[in-house]
């Protein structure tokens, strides 16, 4: 069953229609996650300031590492033999999340490369990103391109960031969504675009299956990942465009 899903999920949904018309169902049945908060006593001059400033932003991506996660893991092992099932499972599971991050970034750098058209973009460790909600401006970050770029101390109006924030609605299907975050933390203008979804509505229908009966013991693959990671860059894209393209309607 799994084999089968993959199969119908990754021959139609490129196509667009059927998925198109399921998404359209799901969300007027389903209202969108509430939005964090937004500023709606900012006046139009100074939300079109804002909006203005978009396209002058880096975006920054942030994607996971597992750091903390792995940390603990080490830790609760550390006294077993390394042949004790215990401590193998722990590698294993670390190995994956490795297999998995790795993926990811070069999922993330080649959609955002291709689908996204505002600005440049970096990616940020959420190592990084702990060290930047703590203050430090002067950041580990790289390139689209996987290379490291030089530290430099950033200033919050030239960032914009992006980074995963798990919701109940997703608890057990594997699937989350990605907030937008001013990086001085103030509310984004009212209005302003600040959620998106990882995947589609067919990526969301195999992501459950996989997630209830246990399917997914295997590293998911570039061309997998690309799926979702180019429907979320492109929706980031499509969004702002048409919040900055309403702004330019009112100054006609």
């Amino acid at each position: 069953m799994h084999a089968i899903l993959r199969s119908l999920y990754f021959r139609y949904l490129p196509k667009g229609t059927l998925a198109s018309g399921l998404l359209l169902t799901w969300v007027l049945l389903f209202p969108t996650f509430a939005s964090r908060a937004q500023d709606a006593t900012q006046t139009s001059i100074d939300r079109i300031n804002w909006a203005t400033s978009l396209s002058t932003r880096t975006l920054l991506v942030v994607y996971p590492t597992y750091t903390i996660k792995h940390q603990r893991i080490r830790s609760a092992v550390r006294n077993l033999d390394t042949q004790a099932k215990g401590r193998q499972q722990a590698e294993q599971t670390m190995s994956r999340d490795r297999a998995y991050r790795d993926t990811l970034i070069l999922a993330l750098a080649n959609s955002f490369k291709e689908k996204y058209t505002f600005g440049p973009v970096l990616l940020m460790p959420d190592t990084s990103y702990t060290q930047w909600r703590k203050g430090k401006r002067d950041i580990q970050l790289i390139d689209l391109d996987l290379n490291p770029i030089a530290r430099r101390n950033w200033e919050d109006k030239d960032v914009l960031l992006l980074h995963k924030k798990k919701t109940s609605r997703d608890t057990g299907t594997g699937m989350e969504i990605w907030v937008a975050e001013a990086p001085d933390l103030t509310a984004l203008p009212r209005k302003f675009p600040d959620q998106f979804k990882e995947g589609s509505i067919g990526t969301r229908f195999v992501r459950f299956f996989e997630a209830f009966f246990s399917f997914s013991h295997h590293t998911d693959r570039l061309e997998e990942l690309r799926v979702i990671t180019d429907y979320f860059a492109r929706q980031v894209d499509r969004k702002w465009a048409a919040y900055l393209y309403s702004f330019s309607e009112l100054g006609r």
